[in-house]
């Protein structure tokens, strides 16, 4: 009698089996038995699985967190003085403030007369006779060029802002940042304890499958059930030749 186990990958039934080329040849078949281990491997639902997961109350976490007093947080800064404060600030003299200040020279800049959109102007501008350097409008005043007193000015000159002779310099006396005497204690707070959740059951279906084998022939069979990629086949038989005792 021989046991033979193999892989005979996805047959549909009733099709020919045939056994492995290494198996000896069939005379009479005794039994079968499919084994599909997918079938012990479950899926397990989100809900099972989300249920093995412990939450944390918010009263637990909250535990675990220290506050500190007023009192100890206002205990450790330091207070500068109002001496200490005015040391560090600066106060200019008039005379620095004035001398940093530039002098720009006099100058003009020209007067452009425009008269004429959307109509008639109310005013006519114009010199007050051929080649005078001046400026009349049509009601009689007039502008003078070149005069010192005011006029009209030709300086095309930039006029370039210069610094003063005297920049201001901002120096201070450094306010000294001092660590409070009194420290802060960092304590731990209430330990969380990280509890286990529901245990999700490992659960799978019974991975052996029966199946009933029929002889084709020396060397292939058939079953009543289609084998799936994976599945181990056992067969039971009786191979060519072997002999049966009689009593």
């Amino acid at each position: 009698m021989k046991r033979i186990r193999w892989v005979p990958g996805n047959i549909v039934s009733p099709n020919d089996i045939a056994l492995p080329v290494t198996a000896p040849r069939l005379g009479t078949v005794i039994g079968a038995e499919i084994t599909r281990p997918a079938a012990g491997l479950a899926d397990h639902p989100a809900a099972t699985v989300i249920l093995g997961i412990a939450d944390h109350l918010m009263a637990v976490v909250a535990l675990g967190v220290t506050q500190h007093t007023a009192a100890v947080v206002i205990a450790a800064l330091t207070t500068h003085t109002a001496a200490d404060i005015a040391a560090a600030i600066v106060v200019h003299t008039d005379d620095e403030v004035v001398d940093a200040i530039a002098d720009h020279a006099v100058h003009s800049h020209d007067l452009l007369v425009f008269a004429g959109a959307g109509g008639a102007p109310a005013e006519a501008f114009g010199a007050s006779a051929p080649t005078a350097a001046n400026i009349q409008s049509a009601t009689g005043q007039t502008v003078n060029g070149a005069d010192a007193d005011g006029g009209v000015q030709n300086n095309g000159a930039a006029q370039a802002h210069a610094d003063g002779a005297n920049p201001l310099v901002h120096t201070s006396a450094a306010l000294v940042h001092v660590v409070s005497a009194v420290d802060v204690a960092h304590v731990a707070g209430a330990a969380a304890v990280h509890a286990d959740g529901i245990p999700v059951p490992h659960v799978g279906g019974d991975p052996v499958v029966g199946a009933t084998a029929i002889m084709v022939d020396a060397d292939n069979i058939s079953l009543n059930v289609d084998t799936l990629v994976g599945d181990l086949l056992t067969l039971v038989y009786q191979e060519v030749g072997d002999r049966v005792a009689v009593s």
